[in-house]
């Protein structure tokens, strides 16, 4: 299981080394700064698109996602709670990882309980609906 921390101002996952060579993932280190969003994972559905890495279907995830104008570190263990971070400009937009301090990370985010520059967090709890456009739907 990754070890995910803060540091200062800054967040750090670290993968295994299982991790790293089934998975092709490098450690992440981040500035909270670049931190848009943070919430529970509640399903492993949120993992999408084309995988670069290795998966036991159900038990374990670990990679990149792809997909148009997207990509995610995924670091999933079954049975583990999950915390889903929401970046931008970094390397990753997104990072879903599981953690055993999943809560508590979350509620120290939440609260800007973290040396350095302080910084409260809103939680995204679903995705923003899609609002069907002129040009969505069947064509006749």
């Amino acid at each position: 299981m990754p070890t995910v921390t803060l540091h200062g101002a800054r967040l750090e996952v670290r993968p295994t080394p299982v991790e790293r060579v089934l998975g092709l993932v490098r450690a992440l280190d981040a500035p909270l700064a670049a931190i848009s969003s943070a919430s529970l994972l509640t399903s492993w559905h949120v993992a999408r698109g084309l995988r670069v890495g290795a998966a036991v279907p159900w038990l374990w995830l670990a990679g990149t996602w792809y997909s148009p104008g997207r990509r995610q570190l995924v670091l999933l263990r079954r049975g583990v709670p999950a915390l889903r971070l929401l970046l931008h400009g970094q390397r990753y937009d997104e990072v879903v990882v599981s953690t055993t301090d999943a809560e508590s990370l979350l509620a120290r985010l939440r609260a800007g309980e973290l040396d350095g520059p302080r910084r409260r967090l809103v939680s995204v709890a679903s995705p923003t609906p899609v609002v069907p456009g002129p040009y969505d739907g069947e064509v006749s």
